[in-house]
């Protein structure tokens, strides 16, 4: 059997250029203007060895999303924020009766985190506790309690008459929306 001689690609270059070949070292006399200095033609044989492409895969196009199935999305993250506070902190983090927490404890809850080497993103953290301080019951603890309390559920903190005022007022507007 004979080998099949490969085409030898070559580079044509602008006129004084230098020109890059693949055949340069063998053959140093060829230069641009010389007419054997031509790109060869590949024949139908070989372009019919090439491997061919796979198909390509139609994809289906995804179904847009309502926006019952974004807010149920939504809410199931915030509820696993919530849960991962009550199950880490249970002394202060209570969904039945929850107490006002410190003013800060966020900054606690990240170093308890990074301490323990969880890998909770602070992300997760922030939702959490917006999720658990924006509920009903949260608010009317912060009406009904003077104290704030801290990751180890002790007093550590007031709650002062601004903040009552406001949580009263969150209460009224959670209210009315139901």
């Amino acid at each position: 059997m004979t080998e099949q001689k490969r085409p030898i690609l070559i580079i044509k270059g602008k006129r004084g250029s230098k020109v890059s070949t693949l055949e340069s070292a063998v053959k140093p006399t060829l230069k641009p203007n010389n007419k054997a200095f031509v790109t060869p033609k590949t024949d139908k044989k070989q372009k019919a060895e090439k491997t061919p492409k796979p198909p390509k895969v139609k994809q289906e196009p995804t179904k847009p999303i309502t926006k019952e199935e974004k807010a149920a999305r939504h809410a199931a993250k915030l509820k696993a924020a919530v849960d991962i506070l009550v199950i880490l902190f249970p002394k202060v983090f209570n969904l039945e009766s929850p107490k006002p927490l410190k003013v800060g404890i966020g900054k606690g809850i990240r170093k308890m985190i990074s301490e323990k080497g969880l890998d909770i993103p602070n992300s997760q953290i922030s939702a959490g506790l917006m999720a658990y301080t924006q509920t009903e019951a949260y608010q009317k603890s912060l009406v009904e309690f003077g104290s704030r309390f801290n990751l180890d559920g002790l007093v550590d903190g007031e709650v002062t008459d601004k903040q009552r005022e406001r949580a009263k007022k969150k209460l009224d507007e959670l209210q009315a929306s139901k």
